[in-house]
């Protein structure tokens, strides 16, 4: 879920995944 929906889900995902700050 962390390579899968990461523009998708930018609002939440990618904040938890790949900005997690």
């Amino acid at each position: 879920w962390i390579e899968t929906v990461p523009i998708r889900d930018a609002s939440s995902s990618t904040r938890n995944s790949v900005h997690p700050a």
